[in-house]
């Protein structure tokens, strides 16, 4: 059980930080031009039904990675809408402190 939940562990990283490239790519830039919107929004979409599935089954590892995941596809897209990213961190830190509260919140229950 310990080398599957290890393997999980790896994929989310993986999964995760797979944007990071790009982002570093675009910053310098602050210019988004060759990524496409419409895999933003369904990545973006795709990763947020992660994040309500880990809630459902109640797997801290589902909910974080998929939180890192929608805040690197965030940044992507506000890129992508010609807002620099840098010019707006007191959103960047509410959006970070809101996915470790959610995950606080539900996992603090049991």
């Amino acid at each position: 059980m310990k080398i599957i939940s290890g393997l999980g562990v790896i994929a989310a990283v993986l999964t995760s930080l797979s944007l990071v490239p790009q982002i570093q790519k675009a910053v310098p830039k602050d210019s988004t031009g060759d990524l496409s919107l419409k895999m933003l929004v369904a990545l973006f979409s795709g990763l947020a039904l992660w994040i309500v599935y880990g809630l459902i089954v109640e797997d801290v590892v589902i909910v974080i990675a998929n939180c890192v995941g929608v805040a690197l596809v965030a940044v992507a897209l506000r890129l992508q809408g010609g807002t620099s990213w840098r010019n707006d961190e007191k959103t960047r830190i509410q959006g970070g402190v809101r996915c470790r509260l959610m995950t606080k919140i539900i996992f603090s229950t049991r």
